[in-house]
């Protein structure tokens, strides 16, 4: 029975036969480049991370307007929440943008 493999296009197996009848096999140029990604995966992907990026940053900063106009909620836990919001908005704002260039999907806000 053989077993066919499949791999990336730009991998390429190679099978050797020993001098004592077995055969090996290993891959090289295992070196996959990101960007042979298609166009439309690579747009959608970065569609979907501005629309991540624009929830977290809008959804705190609604949390950081109720805390600031109802007093109700002054509460000790109510203000953890709050700095937790802040925290997840300098998030939003600085730390997203920079993962999402690094890891080649570059979103622009």
């Amino acid at each position: 029975m053989q077993v066919l493999y499949q791999f990336h296009p730009i991998v390429s197996l190679t099978t050797t036969n020993n001098s004592n009848g077995t055969s090996t096999s290993f891959i090289q140029d295992v070196n996959i480049d990101e960007l042979s990604r298609p166009l439309v995966f690579t747009i959608l992907i970065a569609f979907c991370l501005s629309i991540i990026i624009l929830l977290t940053i809008l959804g705190n900063i609604l949390v950081l307007i109720a805390l600031c106009i109802d007093f109700a909620l002054r509460s000790p836990t109510h203000l953890l929440m709050g700095n937790l919001a802040c925290a997840d908005l300098l998030l939003g704002n600085y730390i997203l943008h920079f993962s999402s260039y690094t890891t080649n999907f570059y979103v622009v806000l």
